[in-house]
């Protein structure tokens, strides 16, 4: 349980930089997807 509570504290702490990664994986340049199309 304390694991989990730590990681939570970093998430509270680190809202932005530790749910980027989830909300905006890594894609492909928008410039490449755009000569694709």
């Amino acid at each position: 349980m304390e694991r989990y509570q730590q990681l939570f504290k970093r998430l509270e702490n680190n809202k932005e930089g530790a749910f980027v990664p989830f909300c905006h994986p890594r894609r492909p340049k928008p410039d490449a997807i755009v000569t694709d199309h």
